[in-house]
């Protein structure tokens, strides 16, 4: 396995999700879902795969490492402006996720 294959691999760990790449891309998001079953899956699923591709972005263009630590702090930033958007129930849960980096 590549670094770069890696180092999502390792993000994606970070949330609990191992995916099923046998199926559709569509048919492993919402198996995912069913198995991860916890509130919020897509906002949260949406903020990390923005920041895996923030990651990639940096090597394609920028020509910079990845980095497991560099993607949590990129995570962590989308995380706290996520705060602002959710209501009080779902801001405890966003806040849980961007203590448990």
């Amino acid at each position: 396995m590549q670094q770069n294959e890696k180092l999502i691999v390792d993000c994606w760990n970070r949330l609990g999700i191992v995916w099923n790449t046998s199926i559709a891309l569509q048919s492993m998001i919402l198996e995912a879902k069913a198995i991860y079953n916890r509130r919020c899956f897509m906002e949260q699923f949406l903020t990390y795969a923005w920041n895996i591709w923030k990651q990639k972005k940096l090597i394609y263009f920028f020509h910079k490492p990845l980095s497991l630590s560099s993607w949590r702090q990129l995570l962590k930033g989308d995380l706290i402006l996520l705060l602002f958007r959710l209501n009080e129930i779902n801001r405890d849960v966003a806040k849980d996720w961007t203590l448990s980096l």
